[in-house]
């Protein structure tokens, strides 16, 4: 499989995205996590908003940022490496209320919560379509 291809498939550009994701530690284990969710569509134009969540990780935070946007998605199957400069992971999703139609998906970030970011957008991005 060819690099691109490899790409079209398990990195699709998402119509739903999470950039520029920032945390601030708190008390009792918790982070503040803040993102932009970027939503794109073929009929309207692009919308940005800025979501917030107090949780005890980054995952988590993702998740709940993409379902307030109708992205519902479990990781069954996480895999994270580094590499050079930067951070790859690998998912297997799956829709909450359907287990049985699952989805790989990669993403690629600067550090291991924007590459969980891409990794999240993009699996959901392959289950919602």
């Amino acid at each position: 499989m060819s690099w691109s291809l490899f790409t079209a498939i398990y990195c699709p550009a998402p119509e739903v995205r999470i950039a520029h994701l920032a945390s601030e530690k708190l008390r009792g284990g918790k982070f503040r996590y803040t993102g932009e969710v970027l939503e794109v569509s073929k009929t309207r134009a692009p919308e940005t908003r800025t979501a917030e969540i107090e949780t005890t990780g980054a995952i988590s935070a993702l998740t709940h940022m993409l379902a307030e946007s109708g992205r519902y998605v479990e990781i069954r199957t996480f895999h994270q490496r580094r590499i050079f400069e930067a951070t790859v992971t690998f998912i297997e999703v799956a829709h909450q209320n359907d287990h049985h139609h699952t989805a790989w998906a990669v993403g690629f970030g600067p550090t291991p919560d924007t590459s969980i970011a891409a990794a999240l957008s993009s699996g959901a991005q392959r289950i919602h379509g």
